[in-house]
Formats: C-alpha cells, structure tokens, sequence
C-alpha cells in the first residue's frame, strides 16, 4: 500500500512518513487552566476516569446507583414530586394515534383507518397502556431506564392479545452468566459490530425477590419484543443510569442542613434559660454549699423564682433556622431540577416569587423539553407497540378493511399528545387566528399541537351545527363571528394580581 500524502507537510523518509513543519509557521502550544495540573485541580479531579461507556456504566455502578436513587425518591418530598411532575407532564393522559387519510382515498378506506384508529384506542384502554408507560416513565428517571416485555395474554380483555409488562432494569440482564463478558454482550444485551441490538436477555423472576432461590437462566428476547426507554449520553453506551444521579449528593447535603438546624432549634427550644454566675473567677467554687451549685431549676407557669445567690437568669434566644436557611434550600432544589430539566416554579410547586413574564419564559422553555421527550419515546416505544399490535391485528382476516390494511403500510402514525396550556389562552387563539388568516399556518397544523385529528374536528363541529339546527339553534350555528377583544397588557395583568 503507498503512503496517503493528508497534506503537503507529510514527507516520505528512509525512516517511514513523519510530520515536518512548514517552513515559516509557528507552534502554537495552548493550554486550558482546567488541564493544568496543580494541585487544586488534582483534588477536584481525583475521581475522574478514561472508562468507555460500558466500564463507567458497569453493572455494579449502575446497581449503587439504583439503590441510592430509588431510596432517595422514596423519602425525599422533593425528589417524588419532581419525578411524578415529570411524568404527569410528560405522558399526560397518554396520545391518540393519528393514522393520516389522504384525501385521494375513498371515503370507505378513510372510514377502514377510522376504525383502526378506535380499536387501538380500545386496545390501549385494555391493556392499560399509559398508566404502565407512566411507570416507565418514573423508572426512567429513578432506575435509568424503563423496560417492558411485549407478551401474549389471552386473557386480555380485547381481540388482540397483545400485552405489556413491565419489568425493572434487574431483570434485564445475563444473570449468572455476567462475569463471562463475551464480544458484543453488555449486561442483558447483545449487539452486532455496528451496535446495533440483536437480541436482549430477560431474567424469568426478579434477583431480589425473596423467592428467587437459584440461579436463574435469562430468556433471548428480539429487539422488537421488548421496549428500553433510556437516555443515550455516550457513544456505545446501551444501559441508562438514574436521571437524578447528579442530584444524589445535593439531596443528602439538603437532608444534612435540614436536619441540622432542627435539631439546632430543638435545643434552643427545650433551653428556658441560662443562670450565671456574678461571682469573681477567682471565688472558689468548691466553697459553695451544694444548693448555690449550677444546676437543673425546675420553672413553673405562672410564679416567681428565687435562686441562689449571686445568680440571674436570662431567657435563650431562639435564632434556628436562620435566615438563610429558605435561601439556601431554594438554591440547591434549584441545581437538583436542573438534571432533570424542570424550572424552579414547577420544581418546588411555588411561583410566588414569578411575575407573569418570567411564569410564561419558564414554561416555554419547559414545553420545549416536554415536546423533545415525546418525540424520543415515540422513537423508543411508541413505534415498537404500534407495529407489534399492527403485527397481529393485521392478521385477523376481515378485521378490517382490506384496502384500508393495504394503505396502513405505507403510512406513518402520528400521536397526538395532550396539549400544555397556556398561561394566557385567549392571546394563544389570538395568534393562532392571525397565523390562520395570514396562511401561515393550517388548521391541521394547529390541532395537531393539540392531539387533535383535523377531519375528525371538522366532522364533529358539522355534526354540531346540524343538531343546533334542528333544536332550533340555528343562529348561533350560522353566527360565525368571534369579534377578539383587546387584551389589556401584561404590566396591567400583573397590577392586577398584585
């Protein structure tokens, strides 16, 4: 093979090809203040490593870590009621598949892909699809990754049998078999040379249940049977880690300083006072009858004292928690909902200290998140259910309609989620019917943002107007203006709420 030449300052020598620099350029030798490696640095950095993807993310890691995770959301407020907003916001009440019907096609196929759209909802209310894509959800976050195996269950409550069920991130594994590490085989999945899945390993019990007496043998399982719905940080990486690992150590500190100042004002508090002494250091103590020692005076309610001579008494001062300390715990709550993208307001369920400007930045930055997860959980789960239930369903022969079933193949489902509302919505339809009149936008874009399908609006809002008509209504029906008053502004909304 001949030397590849990269650039006119690689030269061929009797010694092989070596780098020559050119004549009149200088080296540039540039320096980072974090590389530097004085003794500061080496101490903030002690803990960092080389490891790839799979050493960093080891099953033991990836096992603390779920430990610590799940014990933290189980007694932390803060971190259940992040975990659960997450998932509230993010799954709502689940979404609505939206196969698109071509207005080329007849109306029998748009109705065959009408019917298909109600059986899958019918199936998903069956098989209780978004309460456990819910739960995967909140796995995601406190373990890591949710996984589910897609199973047959006949005694499933619909025509399809097609089933989901759950299973934590322990059951995804080689079991016993672990430690042999082969080529392409990282704890519970096995890739090819290109990383693509070709099969994942499900465990039959859980490790930790108490009747889990054996080794247990794992179960192949096909990519297309089994969803893992994980956050991908590193290139090669294949097994997630808890969402809130970044917040693990901030959570203890919150615990440490809480705890701290009530047990600071416990003692203040079972403290009534302090007796002093008036006399000289140099008096000798020991010369005191035992009555006039320092000791515990009981203080009744409601009468006088009278201690022992040469003492008075002052009443403790109670300064527990500080001044400092609500500050203080809005500020690390605030760096513990960073790693999970939530903004201060929805973070600590508070937004006494917003203005109505800084309520509407903080959610459309939200939103934005909101709208970046669905997407990856359409990618990650959503399409693996849609086509093993399409699997089965489109064997049931007269099921459907056949040129309906025909065109579903070349289609690509939409979902339609549960919209976020907005802080103000009349200025929302206001936009919305500027966008609309100016063609920048379309009705189906615009109820699509909704989760809502445009035919079937259009179609319910006719069927509508015909019944006000025939109950006698048919002013309102054909009264097809909407004057939009004028808004007052947001200083005037915000004087308002003051």
């Amino acid at each position: 093979m001949g030397t590849v030449i990269l650039s006119d300052w690689l030269v061929e020598s009797a010694e092989g090809t070596k780098p020559r620099k050119q004549r009149g350029v200088q080296s540039i030798r540039a320096r980072y203040d974090a590389a530097t490696p004085d003794d500061q640095n080496a101490r903030h950095f002690a803990m960092a490593d080389s490891l790839s993807a799979r050493e960093a993310n080891s099953p033991g890691v990836r096992d603390r870590l779920r430990k610590y995770s799940r014990y933290e959301t189980a007694n932390n407020c803060y971190a259940r009621g992040m975990v659960n907003t997450l998932a509230d916001v993010e799954m709502g009440s689940g979404a609505h598949l939206h196969l698109p019907r071509p207005l080329s096609a007849g109306q029998t196929v748009r109705e065959g892909l009408k019917q298909i759209e109600r059986e899958f909802s019918a199936w998903a209310e069956a098989c209780d699809l978004w309460q456990k894509l819910w739960t995967l959800r909140v796995a995601k976050a406190t373990d890591g990754e949710g996984v589910a195996v897609l199973r047959v269950n006949e005694a499933l409550d619909h025509l399809i049998p097609l089933d989901i069920q759950p299973i934590e991130a322990e059951q995804l594994s080689h079991g016993w078999q672990q430690e042999t590490f082969e080529p392409g085989h990282v704890d519970g999945v096995e890739v090819d040379g290109f990383g693509n899945v070709q099969r994942y390993y499900v465990l039959p019990e859980h490790p930790g249940d108490a009747t889990t007496t054996q080794a247990l043998e794992p179960e192949p399982v096909l990519p297309q049977g089994l969803l893992h719905w994980y956050r991908c940080d590193r290139p090669g990486q294949l097994r997630g880690i808890p969402e809130i690992t970044p917040a693990l150590p901030l959570f203890a500190q919150l615990r440490r300083f809480t705890l701290a100042s009530l047990t600071a004002a416990e003692t203040a508090a079972d403290i009534v006072g302090i007796i002093r002494s008036n006399f000289t250091p140099e008096y000798d103590d020991d010369d005191l009858d035992a009555d006039d020692k320092m000791n515990l005076v009981d203080m009744h309610r409601g009468m006088f004292m009278e201690l022992p001579d040469g003492r008075d008494i002052s009443q403790l001062e109670s300064k527990h928690p500080g001044p400092q300390y609500k500050e203080f715990k809005r500020e690390l709550l605030c760096e513990v909902a960073r790693c999970l993208n939530l903004p201060k307001s929805i973070a600590l369920g508070d937004a006494s200290d917003y203005n109505y400007a800084s309520g509407r930045l903080d959610r459309q930055a939200f939103d934005r998140h909101v709208d970046i997860a669905r997407y990856f959980c359409e990618r990650q789960v959503l399409r693996k259910v849609w086509n093993a239930w399409w699997g089965m369903a489109s064997r049931m022969e007269g099921y459907f309609s056949a040129d309906a079933a025909a065109l579903v193949q070349t289609l690509r489902p939409k979902w339609g989620w549960t919209k976020l509302g907005h802080v103000d919505r009349a200025k929302e339809e206001t936009g919305r019917e500027t966008a609309l009149r100016n063609m920048t936008t379309s009705l189906a874009a615009e109820l699509d943002r909704d989760g809502v399908n445009w035919e079937d609006h259009l179609e319910q809002v006719a069927a509508e107007r015909q019944r006000m008509e025939e109950l006698g209504l048919a002013s309102i029906a054909s009264d097809q203006t909407n004057p939009t008053e004028e808004r007052e502004s947001d200083e005037e909304l915000e004087q308002e709420a003051a």
